[in-house]
């Protein structure tokens, strides 16, 4: 009786044929993780250099204004001293064009000067061989900084690397690939809360804010909807349906709301996230205290003021 192996042979060149299709796809499946893993690696590799970076810029923050408001002074000082004399030729509107012209070229110049500074700084933080051995077209060279900013407008630090990443095979139509990372922060240089006090009167002594009794924040505004509570009574049995107006829910007070009954009456506010028994729980009052700014002490501005401020300006 014969073995007959025809089968098994068939089975064998099937699976040749099964890998030799399936395995190509699986090793471009694997390049293109590792690829965008690499991409991320150095994505965060730089978002957090750039990060410590602005962090440690914004330190000398105070340093750049103090130099910026003394040229200030020198440059109003000059101003004055220099009075037009009569029968003189009044040359300002002569020199508006080549001012410009100045204004302009100060302006290149200073982007010039801060994208060096910004690309000199990031070798710090950064490892330059992984860099220049990475997927970054030009390596440490590649990466830009010209859009970055030094104390511009509201006193921030902007800084912002441009660089384009190389694809893993050759994408005649594509190229490369832009990337843009960025981090902003505000330099240290001091911050007084704008409280429609005139030039003039902003001695802190001069300036009133309000505040709680028990509370961590202070107020600009006397009529904060954090001090100006609206009460009203509500059936206990409606609770678990109600939200006040942030979409949280209410809970018992810890200080009234032991002996609720289940068909009583409690009491709520809009802003609050807990529900009284008692209309007289301290929970439900607000001792509010007016005192100069600088008694503030460790309190911080309360978050809707500053919303409130920010939305005035």
């Amino acid at each position: 009786m014969g073995i007959n192996t025809s089968n098994n042979r068939n089975c064998r060149g099937s699976l040749t044929v099964e890998c030799t299709l399936v395995f190509p796809l699986f090793l471009y499946a694997m390049l293109a993780i590792m690829y965008f893993l690499q991409i991320y690696h150095l994505h965060d590799m730089l978002q957090q250099a750039i990060t410590k970076e602005g962090l440690n810029l914004a330190r000398y923050g105070y340093v750049y204004q103090y130099i910026k408001d003394y040229e200030g002074k020198g440059d109003l000082g000059e101003k004055g001293e220099n009075k037009q004399e009569p029968g003189s030729i009044d040359t300002h509107e002569e020199s508006k064009d080549c001012g410009k012209s100045d204004t302009l070229k100060d302006l290149l110049i200073t982007k010039s000067i801060n994208a060096a500074f910004f690309h000199f700084k990031l070798h710090d933080y950064v490892n330059e061989d992984y860099i220049n051995k990475s997927i970054i077209a030009g390596g440490m060279d590649g990466i830009s900084a010209y859009l970055s900013d030094f104390m511009g407008e509201d006193d921030r630090i902007d800084i912002i690397l441009t660089y384009f990443i190389k694809p893993p095979i050759a994408l005649p139509k594509e190229g490369d690939f832009f990337i843009l990372q960025r981090v902003s922060v505000r330099g240290w240089n001091g911050y007084r809360p704008d409280t429609g006090e005139k030039e003039g009167e902003g001695e802190e002594d001069n300036v009133y804010v309000y505040i709680t009794e028990n509370g961590s924040v202070y107020h600009l505004w006397e009529d904060c909807s954090y001090l100006k509570l609206s009460i009203r009574d509500v059936p206990f049995s409606n609770i678990k349906n109600l939200r006040n107006i942030y979409g949280g829910k209410y809970y018992p007070c810890e200080l009234c709301s032991d002996e609720v009954k289940p068909t009583g009456t409690v009491y709520i506010t809009d802003t609050g996230d807990r529900y009284h028994s008692d209309i007289n729980c301290s929970g439900l009052k607000r001792t509010v205290l007016k005192i100069p700014l600088s008694e503030v002490g460790n309190r911080s501005l309360c978050k809707r003021c500053q919303k409130r401020q920010g939305s005035k300006q």
